[in-house]
């Protein structure tokens, strides 16, 4: 993990961020009322942090945990997944409720939905969007995984209809798009190319338990892991073999950011 100075995690209402050069979690930045954190993201100058609360909507922290700025976004959405540009706006959003839900923050005070699309039997626990942003990857409680483009109407390009056997629990693209990762509550992460569908790969551990969230390193290489309930975190290589297994300070982690 030399190459990144910076990598955050978050738990219910509070972030942290591990510091490489001091090998330590510090606290980063709380959130009002205790509320659930649900997307993060670095911005681009590394100056500030964005990140989306529970009923609260699209919030910014400086570096020194400094509320920013908030605007409502919507009242009843769960934020997934959040990209911030080159130009440190937060463009693309994604919520998701029991749909999924694009939305394009030219400006970050009047958002607006682009595309909205309904490929599961139930709710949608996770998203993330492609880096070249033409596809939103999905996953659900009724065991399923899709792909679609980020367009109306569009139909799913890819539909995995068993996934896993239990909920998704988070979906993740690399970094060149090429493939996702999914982390279900049955304990599997899997791999899948994000073209043609085709299983690459699987990881299984019965003593870490349910998968939380996922997160892959800026150059691909590594994926990110923490469970729910029993603060252990592992990092895997790309084809999903265990680099080194960690025991954590937070009990479960949503999101996973690197600067």
């Amino acid at each position: 993990m030399d190459e990144y100075s910076e990598y955050e995690g978050i738990s219910l209402g509070e972030a942290a961020v591990w510091q490489k050069n001091k090998g330590v979690w510090e606290p980063s930045f709380r959130a009002s009322r205790g509320v659930g954190i649900f997307a993060i993201a670095f911005g681009s100058d590394q100056q500030q942090t964005v990140g989306v609360e529970w009923g609260e909507g699209l919030t910014l922290w400086d570096n020194e945990g400094k509320r920013i700025e908030t605007k409502k976004i919507t009242s009843d959405d769960c934020c997934c997944s959040l990209i911030v540009t080159s130009e440190n706006k937060p463009t693309v959003l994604v919520g998701v409720n029991s749909a999924i839900h694009c939305l394009a923050l030219d400006d970050i005070a009047n958002p607006r939905k682009i595309s909205a699309a309904f490929h599961h039997h139930g709710e949608v626990k996770t998203a993330d969007i492609s880096p070249d942003l033409s596809l939103i990857a999905t996953g659900s409680v009724d065991f399923k995984i899709a792909i679609q483009e980020v367009r109306p109407g569009n139909m799913a390009h890819l539909l995995w209809e068993d996934a896993h056997t239990e909920r998704v629990n988070s979906v993740v693209f690399s970094p060149d798009g090429q493939r996702v990762y999914s982390g279900g509550y049955d304990w599997i992460i899997k791999c899948w190319s994000a073209q043609s569908g085709e299983r690459l790969g699987e990881f299984s551990d019965s003593g870490f338990g349910r998968i939380g969230t996922l997160g892959v390193a800026p150059d691909g290489d590594m994926l990110f892991c923490s469970s729910v309930g029993n603060h252990r975190f592992v990092v895997l290589d790309r084809d999903l073999d265990p680099l080194i297994a960690i025991s954590m300070g937070f009990d479960s982690i949503f999101r996973h950011v690197f600067s």
